[in-house]
């Protein structure tokens, strides 16, 4: 099961997503990102342990990081 979310959006809707998720688990870790220059600075156990959840953004993410993921992407 994955504990960790990696959440690809703008600023303005991280932050609404984020509480959202908290609410349905509190427990989950949200690890925000805007660029790819973020999600490349992720450590791969983080990415291991995580789904990736894009949302409103314009950003392309190269299979490599796919998949790197433990539990895929929506």
């Amino acid at each position: 099961m994955f504990d960790t979310i990696v959440l690809l959006a703008g600023a303005a809707e991280q932050e609404i997503l984020a509480s959202l998720l908290r609410q349905h688990n509190p427990q989950l870790a949200i690890t925000a990102a805007s660029t790819l220059a973020e999600i490349d600075a992720l450590a791969p156990a983080v990415l291991a342990r995580a789904r990736l959840i894009g949302f409103v953004t314009p950003v392309v993410v190269p299979k490599r990081i796919l998949d790197a993921l433990g539990f895929g992407r929506l």
